[in-house]
C-alpha cells in the first residue's frame, strides 16, 4: 500500500506538470509532452557526475535538471535483458516472452515475437512514438523507428580499402569501382558499377570526410558470404590516411535507408547507423581519431532519432529505448561508455528545451565482477536471470542456491518440452555478473520524494498508465481537458451575458420608478427576476471556479485518472505473470 501511495505521488508530480495551450474547441496544441527513456545499464551517478561537462557541451544548466528531478529506486525483475523490458512495455504482458530467446525464427527476427495488433490496441499509433525498439515492425505501427528491423540483406558492412591516388580499386563486396583523385589540393572520390542506377562522381573530402550521399543498388549482390538487397543506401566515407601514392578510406556499416521508419515519420536524409562489435572492431584498426569520429557519428544518429520522433505536432508521448549502454563494444570501454552517457545527457537536454517532461527508467544495471558464484553443470544461462535446466541435479542446485540466499526468488516454467528457470539474483554475482538496483528519474518534479525501493511491477504499472488500454491514454485525457476548457469559456460568456441583462433591468427599474409612481408592483416583479438571475449567475460563477480548479492544478483530471490507471495497470500486469 505504501509503495502504491508513492506511485500515486509520482503520477501526480509527473503528469500534473503537463500544460495545454487552448486554441479553440476541438483543436489543441500540446506544449509539454512526455519522453520516456528506457536506459538499462546506466549507473546511478553517471549522469550527475557529468553535469558540468554536459552544461558546457549544451549551454544548458544540466545540474538544475538533476536537482529538480525525483529519483525512485527500483528492484529489478528477471530476465535482466532489454528485449524482455521492450516486450512487456509493448504488449503489457509479462508471460510469453520465452520465444524471444528460444524460437529459432524469432531469434533473428525479434519483431515476430509480438502481436502488433495488441501494440496498436494498447498504445496510440497516431500520437505515441516508439524509438529504437528492436521488437517492433515500423510498417505495422503508425509511429516507430527500428534501425535493426529486417537488417539481414539490408546492411552494408564496414569496409577498409587502400587506393592508389589518381587510380581506382574494386569494392568487391558490391562489385563497385572506386576512383580516388587529388587535384586543387582536394581529395575526390567517385563510385561506378553495374549495380548502381547511376555513377556517383567527384565527392569532395572536407575535414577528411565526404558529405552523405545516396546510392541506389538496383539488384541483389552476393559476395564473401554477404547479401545486399536492392534499395537506397545513404553513405559517408572517411579518409583515414594518405601519402604521396596511396590513401586509406573507411566506409562504416550502414543499413538501407528504407523500411526502418514508419511512413508517417517522413524521410530521414542522413546515414542510418547500427551498433555492433563488427563496426567498432573495424574502426579500432584505424586508430583513435577514426574511432572517435565513428562515436560522434553514432551519437549524432541517436540524438536525431528523438528529433525525428518529436517533429510531428500531434505526438504527445515518445518512448525511447536507449541501448548503447548494453552494447559490449561500447559499455566495456571507458571512453566509449563516457560518450554514450554524454549522448544520453544531450538527448535529455534536447527534450527539456522542447518542453518535454522526461522520465528516465533504468530497469537494471549489470556489473562484471571477478569473484562470483559459478553455475554451469546442467545449466545454460540464456540471458542473465533466464536459464535452461537440463536435468534434475541442476534443478536441485538452483533450489539450494535459493535456500542459501544466493537467489532472492526462483520459479520454473516449461516451454516446448524443456524446463527453464527464471531467477532473481541476490547480492552475489552469478558467473561474473552482478545485478544492481535500477531507478526511475522524473523531471520536472514539484516535490521531493524520499528514496525508497519499488518493485518492477509498480514501475511497469506506472508506465502502462500512459497507454490507452490500461486506462485513459494521453490523447483521450487531452480531449477531456479540451472539453473542460470549452465549458469554462461557455460559463464565462454566460456570466457576461447575464450581467449585461441585470444591468439593463436595473436601468429599466430606475426609469420606471422616476416616471411612473404607480408601477411599484411591476418594479417588484422585475426585482424578483433580478434575484433569480443573481442566483443563476452565482451557479455559473461556482461552475467557473470548478473549471478553473480542474485546470489550474495541472489538469487534475489526468492525475485522478492515472491514479486509477496505476492500480489497474499494476493489477493487470500482475495477472499476466
Amino acid at each position: 500500500m505504501r509503495n502504491g501511495l508513492v506511485l500515486i505521488v509520482l503520477i501526480a508530480l509527473t503528469i500534473s506538470s503537463i500544460s495545454i495551450v487552448q486554441q479553440s474547441y476541438g483543436e489543441i496544441t500540446i506544449k509539454n509532452r512526455v519522453l520516456i527513456i528506457i536506459a538499462p545499464g546506466l549507473e546511478a551517478d553517471e549522469l550527475i557526475n557529468r553535469s558540468a561537462i554536459l552544461t558546457n557541451i549544451t549551454g544548458f544548466n544540466f545540474t538544475s535538471i538533476m536537482l529538480n528531478s525525483t529519483k525512485i529506486l527500483v528492484s529489478p525483475s528477471p530476465p535482466y535483458d532489454q528485449m524482455y523490458y521492450q516486450y512487456i512495455l509493448l504488449t503489457g504482458e509479462s508471460k510469453g516472452f520465452e520465444q524471444l530467446y528460444l524460437n529459432d525464427t524469432v531469434i533473428d527476427k525479434k519483431w515476430l515475437a509480438i502481436d502488433h495488433n495488441k501494440v496498436v490496441e494498447l498504445w496510440e499509433p497516431n500520437s505515441t512514438v516508439f524509438v529504437n525498439f528492436k521488437l517492433i515492425d515500423p510498417s505495422k505501427y503508425g509511429l516507430a523507428t527500428n534501425p535493426y528491423y529486417n537488417l539481414t540483406g539490408f546492411y552494408i558492412p564496414p569496409t577498409i580499402l587502400t587506393i592508389e591516388i589518381n587510380s581506382s580499386t574494386l569494392w568487391s563486396l558490391l562489385n563497385i569501382t572506386i576512383n580516388l583523385t587529388f587535384r586543387d589540393q582536394t581529395y575526390r572520390i567517385s563510385f561506378n558499377g553495374s549495380v548502381l542506377d547511376k555513377p556517383i562522381r567527384d565527392l569532395r573530402f572536407v575535414n577528411n570526410v565526404t558529405e552523405s550521399f545516396l546510392i541506389n543498388i538496383t539488384r541483389r549482390v552476393v559476395s564473401n558470404g554477404y547479401v545486399v538487397e536492392p534499395g537506397l543506401y545513404r553513405l559517408k566515407v572517411r579518409l583515414v590516411a594518405a601519402n604521396e601514392s596511396h590513401a586509406v578510406i573507411f566506409i562504416p556499416g550502414f543499413r538501407c535507408s528504407e523500411y526502418w521508419i514508419s511512413a508517417q515519420l517522413g524521410i530521414y536524409d542522413k546515414p542510418v547507423y547500427v551498433v555492433s562489435r563488427e563496426v567498432f572492431d573495424t574502426g579500432e584498426q584505424l586508430g583513435n581519431d577514426t574511432l572517435y569520429w565513428l562515436l560522434d557519428e553514432i551519437s549524432g544518429f541517436y540524438k536525431d532519432l528523438f528529433i525525428v520522433a518529436a517533429r510531428r505536432p500531434n505526438v504527445g508521448l515518445i518512448i525511447y529505448n536507449y541501448d548503447l549502454l548494453t552494447e559490449p563494444s561500447i559499455s566495456s570501454y571507458a571512453e566509449r561508455r563516457e560518450k554514450a552517457v554524454l549522448t544520453l545527457g544531450e538527448l535529455i537536454v534536447q527534450a527539456v528545451r522542447r518542453d518535454y517532461n522526461v522520465i528516465l527508467y533504468v530497469p537494471y544495471v549489470l556489473k562484471h565482477i571477478n569473484e562470483s558464484v559459478t553455475i554451469s553443470q546442467g545449466l545454460e544461462i540464456i540471458v542473465p536471470g533466464f536459464l535452461r535446466v537440463k536435468n534434475d541435479y541442476s534443478k536441485e542446485m538452483l533450489l539450494n542456491l535459493l535456500l542459501n540466499g544466493t537467489f532472492k526468488d526462483l520459479r520454473f516454467i516449461s516451454f516446448d518440452n524443456e524446463v527453464f528457470a527464471i531467477v532473481s539474483y541476490g547480492n552475489k554475482a552469478i558467473n561474473n555478473t552482478l545485478v544492481q538496483q535500477g531507478y526511475l528519474l522524473i523531471y520536472p518534479s514539484l516535490k521531493t520524494v524520499s528514496e525508497r525501493v519499488l518493485s518492477t511491477d509498480n514501475i511497469i504499472g506506472y508506465l502502462l498508465a500512459f497507454s490507452r488500454s490500461y486506462g485513459f491514454g494521453l490523447s483521450d485525457a487531452l480531449e477531456n481537458i479540451n472539453y473542460l476548457s470549452y465549458e469554462l469559456a461557455r460559463a464565462k460568456s454566460k456570466i457576461a451575458e447575464l450581467n449585461q441583462t441585470v444591468e439593463n433591468l436595473n436601468s429599466t427599474i430606475n426609469s420606471l420608478k422616476r416616471e411612473l409612481g404607480d408601477t411599484q408592483a411591476k418594479a417588484q416583479l422585475l426585482e424578483n427576476q433580478i434575484s433569480d438571475l443573481n442566483s443563476t449567475i452565482d451557479s455559473y460563477v461556482r461552475r467557473e471556479k470548478e473549471m478553473k480548479m480542474f485546470l489550474s492544478v495541472g489538469i487534475a483530471s489526468i492525475v485522478v485518472l492515472n491514479i486509477l490507471l496505476y492500480v489497474i495497470g499494476t493489477r493487470m500486469f500482475r495477472k499476466e505473470k
